[in-house]
């Protein structure tokens, strides 16, 4: 794990802010409209707070292989960045420098990353150089990215079913109207433009 320095900070704020203000721009779409960009699509999954067996709180190891193989065919990033989506403030009221880690595409390192931090953020982005795809964890993990990219996940998770499973096994463990009306709208925008 590495915390980002100044310089390379520098670079990657931008990205953060593209994907804050253009991909997933929740200000202008709050919940429970779907805010995610037309030029991308989502699958979507629940974080878990629980410890399970090759799995952290946001990915499992099948995810996270699935992930990494679709991303060698959108990008050739040897590594990703995990950004608080919030800045904290200093004392006087400023925001203090994003805190921005970044980790190789290794299992290994993803799966123990977090005993290495202080949990106290509950939002975050996992991204990379790209931003063909991009990773929005809050209670929810959504996945979002090129419609390549997402063919590539679901072919590499299993396939359309597997997917479609995801979006059920959501849908099941929750009875808010606003949520259902959120995951049916990831849903049915998935299904209108996935070719698997």
């Amino acid at each position: 794990m590495i915390i980002v320095d100044e310089k390379k900070l520098e670079a990657i704020e931008p990205l953060v802010n593209t994907i804050k203000t253009k991909l997933y721009n929740e200000d202008e779409k709050p919940f429970p409209k779907f805010a995610l960009s037309g030029e991308f699509t989502a699958l979507l999954w629940n974080e878990t707070e629980e410890y399970e067996q090759s799995a952290n709180s946001w990915i499992d190891k099948n995810k996270f292989l699935a992930l990494r193989k679709a991303k060698e065919t959108v990008s050739h990033s040897n590594s990703f960045y995990i950004a608080w989506a919030f800045r904290e403030l200093d004392n006087n009221g400023q925001p203090k420098a994003r805190t921005i880690i970044e980790l190789p595409f290794d299992w290994g390192r993803v799966e123990n990353y977090e005993s290495e931090l202080d949990y106290h953020f509950s939002q975050f982005y996992v991204f990379d150089d790209s931003l063909t795809w991009f990773l929005h964890i809050d209670e929810s993990v959504v996945l979002a990215g090129t419609q390549k990219f997402i063919d590539n996940f679901i072919e590499s998770l299993g396939g359309i079913e597997k997917a479609k499973t995801m979006f059920d096994t959501y849908l099941n463990e929750t009875s808010s109207d606003d949520v259902i009306d959120w995951v049916g709208q990831i849903k049915s925008h998935f299904l209108s433009n996935t070719r698997c």
